[in-house]
């Protein structure tokens, strides 16, 4: 699904003209919103006190590329719409 909803996403998105990079991360964008669906099926109050305990102390094998919880909060926002989007459809 992400295959095809990307490419098809990014045509249709409005831009205000400035060209931005378009470099690929170290983490996937499925590991992404895996760490984000983790999140919510656990039972922790806060995204950081998951990330930095549970994440890296427990899954660090499964998450080879963990990025620092500040990074990865900035790149939880490009998970967000196709995530919602995979929920909707």
């Amino acid at each position: 699904m992400s295959m095809i909803f990307r490419p098809e996403w990014e045509k249709t998105r409005l831009t205000d003209g400035t060209r931005k990079r378009r470099r690929s991360g170290r983490m996937t964008m499925s590991e992404v919103k895996t760490i984000i669906i983790f999140f919510q099926m656990s039972h922790h109050r806060d995204f950081k006190n998951f990330y930095t305990g549970s994440l890296f102390l427990f899954y660090k094998s499964a998450f080879p590329n963990l990025l620092s919880n500040t990074r990865f909060l900035e790149v939880i926002l490009t998970a967000l719409v196709p995530l919602c989007s995979y929920f909707a459809s």
